[in-house]
């Protein structure tokens, strides 16, 4: 711990599909009255929308992609969407065609 109990970094690393930035926003506020550095780590394709918000507040940015997993609540197929966070429209596989997926984690993630 650094003098007068404040901690040298923290890190906010955002997953979510469809982020509230302004949300976030506050949260990464609220880090930085106890944090030295407070960073957040964006998925890549919101970086140039969202990069010079946070950095006017004194919040550096990092990106990261990757790869999202879906699976499929009829068949269970996990569907894979790279570089996006587009939820995908249907299940991949060729005998099922439900509509219902949900989120279960990323894979081969790159942090820049």
């Amino acid at each position: 711990m650094q003098k007068g109990g404040r901690k040298p970094t923290a890190f906010e690393l955002v997953t979510d599909i469809d982020f509230d930035v302004g949300k976030k926003l506050e949260q990464l506020n609220r880090y930085k009255r106890e944090y030295d550095d407070t960073r957040v780590i964006i998925p890549e394709e919101y970086k140039e929308d969202y990069e010079q918000l946070f950095s006017i507040n004194d919040i550096t940015v990092h990106a990261w992609k990757g790869t999202r997993r879906w699976k499929c609540k009829k068949c269970e197929n996990v569907t894979e969407v790279k570089e996006s966070s587009m939820k995908p429209n249907r299940c991949s596989s060729k005998s099922c065609t439900n509509t219902d997926l949900y989120f279960i984690g990323l894979k081969d993630v790159q942090f820049k």
